[in-house]
């Protein structure tokens, strides 16, 4: 276990710093909400039950090589369905969004060997979600204006879906290479190495989840249960993908041992057959009696 130095300490009490105060801040703002509406304290309610209940649902991210790098959930689209609901107007508010990144980066982190990765990864998903809302809402107001309240089924398909990918952007970006970083120099790497395989499945999972939650948020401003259902099924895809991955990388690393195990079983044959042959040699020839088996014991010992 690598001992933390003090620049990764000094980071990780800043983050920790700075995630603590959002998220009380976040519960003061969500506890102003009405307890009815759409935007009220009661669909939020819904919301965090849903993201309680899907947060089980978390996958690894493995490279080729068999190292998982980061872990995913489903539970994302109800992170990115929270800031469509309560960003903007009426309510105006980040408080649930920044909570419920913070239960999934709970969910999530318990799969980090080391608590101070744990706590770094927790607390980079508060921020990043935080500032990622900042930029959705800036994007929305820039583009929407003064026609923000006239149509809000057409605001999802022609103006909230775009800054709503920026928004899973900027949260990825933010969170995942933050978290590798720190785990990169906690473990005293001279720099971060993200994998391509790893930053395409993720990217794939935050279109995903993007894509569901308008699907869902168009659902509950009068779009009926087919966008409802669109976004559920999205959802179960992406999470069965993932599984798939998971199951072949895990076929592919078997795959792997066995053939190294068989490489090691050949050697050792070659080498039971070599011994055998010197054994042989000795016994036949008095003369030179035990020194084929002494070269070839040198040998094999200049060779290790």
């Amino acid at each position: 276990m690598p001992k933390i130095n003090w620049k990764s300490l000094l980071l990780i009490t800043s983050v920790a710093a700075a995630a603590t105060g959002l998220l009380l801040a976040s519960v003061l703002w969500t506890l102003r909400l009405p307890i009815l509406g759409w935007s009220g304290l009661l669909a939020f309610t819904g919301l965090l039950v849903l993201t309680l209940v899907s947060s089980r649902f978390t996958v690894p991210v493995t490279n080729v090589d068999g190292i998982s790098q980061t872990h995913k959930s489903v539970a994302d689209a109800f992170i990115f369905l929270a800031v469509m609901m309560y960003a903007l107007a009426p309510a105006n508010n980040l408080g649930p969004p920044i909570i419920l990144a913070t239960l999934v980066g709970l969910a999530s982190a318990v799969y980090f060997v080391e608590r101070w990765s744990s706590l770094f990864a927790v607390g980079t998903s508060i921020i990043s979600t935080f500032a990622a809302s900042l930029v959705y809402r800036s994007m929305v107001l820039l583009l929407a204006g003064g026609m923000l309240d006239a149509n809000e089924r057409g605001l999802v398909l022609d103006l909230l879906l775009f800054p709503l990918c920026v928004f899973g952007i900027v949260q990825y970006a933010l969170s995942t290479f933050g978290t590798v970083a720190f785990n990169s120099s906690f473990s005293g790497k001279t720099r971060a190495i993200v994998s391509r395989e790893s930053l395409v499945w993720t990217l794939i999972t935050q279109v995903a989840n993007v894509t569901a939650a308008a699907m869902f948020y168009a659902a509950i401003h009068g779009a009926g249960v087919p966008f409802c259902f669109v976004g559920l099924l999205i959802v179960a895809l992406v999470h069965l993908l993932y599984r798939f991955n998971e199951k072949r990388l895990s076929e592919v690393t078997h795959a792997q041992a066995e053939q190294v195990r068989y490489v090691e079983e050949i050697a050792d044959l070659h080498m039971n057959t070599i011994e055998s042959l010197a054994i042989a040699i000795d016994a036949k020839d008095q003369t030179t009696h035990g020194h084929v088996r002494r070269t070839q014991t040198y040998a094999t010992e200049m060779g290790k």
